[in-house]
């Protein structure tokens, strides 16, 4: 694929490699103050790769306006040699350098960026449009340094250009200082995707070179690329529903750095979460020395929530509230961490999932008490926790290290008995999975404790975790529960499944099959439980279980 990528990419400036009758630019200096060394003047150096010499008496260069023209009489420029352009009135500063020069009425050249335009009568030989950043020295871009070609690629590509390295600032009339060093190693980082009610923009670190390819849900997909190098795809969004688009690897920016793996992008319509859909479901508020708090967010809705832009506070100290800065979605039933180190969170508990950890610098959270506050950038508070140490269990022999859990996300935040200290078994603390103190409570009083050891599958039937198992433990026995199977845009997909009668412990089971026998594609699915006590009474449940594609 990638020759096919790179016959395309060279196919874009290969008149200027195959004429060999094109002269080119190799060198110029737009901001000759301070000076270095050579004289305080701008110059273009112009370079005939050709074979045979070359008639110059009509040569021309603009930048930014009117061309001027070298005159009759100029003689030809030979194969291999180069001409140093310089303005009339600084002809005399360059008379002490050995090299061909060529007074003229040199346009002048802006120091932040310009395009030069180099003519053979009204024929354009060649053009580039070169910007600061083509420097790439940030030593050597504050003037008195040229911008030398370095030798292979696209001459006009700023990454085939950088700063000269020669001491006196610049090699007019001879072979660049920098020939042969590469500018560019990086290949094209994707900085924005962006979806509204019209559709999908992507904006890139620098332009692409070659084709994008694209597919949204496994749909192929067409991108327009607007005038500004962004892509657009145009779209009528769902609300909710989470769309994922997938760049194909092997695109290059003009350098020729090619990307080596398909860009996955997540992307959800902006929207409100509705009241209650997220909770605070766990804070570690007293850590141990030298370890790091954390809050814990847990998704109670049946929509997936972008959490990038929401505030997390202590509305009670005059610390600023720290905002959520990256682009996270948190699906139905997920759990997310904030803390301000990941790597103390995964290595100081057990069975950390490592993608649900989000480096975040959290709000002063004393030891003694506290609160901790999540809300929109506009002020709506979505859930707050006003903590304390009362709250965790009287026999601890310390609550150092020991993180509060919510008992129940369904039941109001501030309700007493809603928290616990995590147990010990879990390492005093669940962060990314269900909580150890998670129970189901009906209206009648009955509790069942819910577990999900593994929550990520695979039904391939090699005899390890072909099923995802969800564990109960309950007070009473006589209950019963019922679990439909949905996908994220809340499709059912095994919704035919037997009620079965609960004792005081026992597991529920999913095989990865949908109602007609078959298993589902790899990817997330909802899991609803519903659970009957003997009176009536009904409490629901939603559980992310997640199919791993086939080893």
């Amino acid at each position: 694929m990638r020759s096919f990528y790179f016959f395309v990419f060279l196919a874009s400036f290969w008149p200027l490699i195959t004429s060999g009758q094109a002269l080119r630019i190799t060198e110029f200096m737009a901001d000759p103050n301070p000076v270095v060394g050579l004289p305080d003047a701008e110059y273009v150096e112009i370079y005939n790769p050709a074979d045979t010499a070359m008639e110059i008496s009509t040569l021309g260069i603009a930048s930014g306006g009117r061309a001027v023209y070298a005159g009759a009489g100029e003689e030809a420029l030979a194969a291999g040699a180069y001409l140093v352009l310089v303005p009339e009135a600084d002809a005399a500063a360059f008379s002490s350098l050995p090299v061909r020069t060529l007074p003229l009425s040199l346009p002048g050249l802006t120091n932040g960026g310009d395009e030069i335009v180099l003519l053979l009568g009204t024929d354009t030989l060649f053009k580039l449009t070169y910007t600061s950043d083509w420097y790439h020295d940030p030593n050597r871009d504050g003037g008195g340094y040229s911008l030398a070609y370095t030798g292979s690629g696209d001459p006009d590509c700023g990454g085939n250009w950088r700063a000269s390295m020669d001491p006196t600032g610049g090699t007019p009339g001879r072979p660049n200082s920098v020939l042969g060093m590469r500018a560019d190693s990086i290949p094209p980082q994707l900085t924005a995707s962006l979806i509204d009610s019209s559709g999908i923009t992507l904006a890139f670190s620098e332009p692409i070179a070659t084709p994008l390819y694209a597919t949204l849900d496994g749909a192929p997909m067409e991108l327009k690329e607007g005038n500004d190098g962004e892509y657009f795809i145009p779209l009528s969004p769902v609300s909710g529903r989470v769309y994922r688009l997938v760049i194909a690897a092997d695109f290059a920016d003009c350098a020729g750095n090619y990307t080596e793996a398909d860009l996955e992008v997540p992307l959800l319509l902006p929207e409100t979460p509705a009241p209650g859909a997220l909770r605070l479901n766990e804070v570690l508020f007293n850590p141990v020395a030298d370890g790091s708090d954390f809050v814990e967010l847990y998704n109670n809705g049946l929509k997936t929530i972008n959490l990038g832009g929401l505030m997390i506070s202590n509305d009670r100290s005059s610390s600023r509230p720290r905002p959520i800065e990256t682009t996270y979605l948190l699906e139905p039933g997920d759990y997310v961490v904030l803390t301000p180190s990941p790597e103390d969170i995964a290595a100081r508990f057990p069975a950390v999932e490592r993608d649900r950890l989000i480096a975040l610098a959290l709000p002063p959270l004393p030891n003694e008490a506290g609160n901790v506050t999540v809300s929109t950038a506009d002020g709506i508070v979505l859930d707050a926790l006003d903590y304390h140490e009362a709250l965790h269990a009287g026999l601890l022999n310390t609550p150092e290290g020991v993180s509060l859990e919510r008992l129940d996300p369904s039941v109001d935040t501030d309700a007493p008995g809603n928290w616990a200290s995590a147990a010990g078994d879990t390492g005093f603390g669940t962060p990314t999975r269900i909580n150890s103190r998670h129970l189901a409570k009906l209206q009648d009083g009955v509790r069942y404790r819910l577990e999900v050891p593994v929550k990520v599958f695979s039904p391939d039937g090699e005899g390890f975790e072909d099923e995802f198992v969800l564990h109960y433990n309950g007070e009473g026995v006589g209950g019963l529960a019922a679990s439909s199977i949905f996908n994220l845009d809340g499709q059912p997909i095994a919704v035919d499944r037997p009620t079965v009668s609960l004792g005081r412990e026992g597991e529920l089971r999913w095989d990865g099959r949908d109602d007609a026998g078959h298993i589902v594609p790899a990817g997330p699915y909802l899991l609803l439980l519903e659970i009957f006590s003997p009176a009536g009474d009904t409490r629901r449940e939603k559980i992310v279980a997640v199919v791993a594609p086939s080893r």
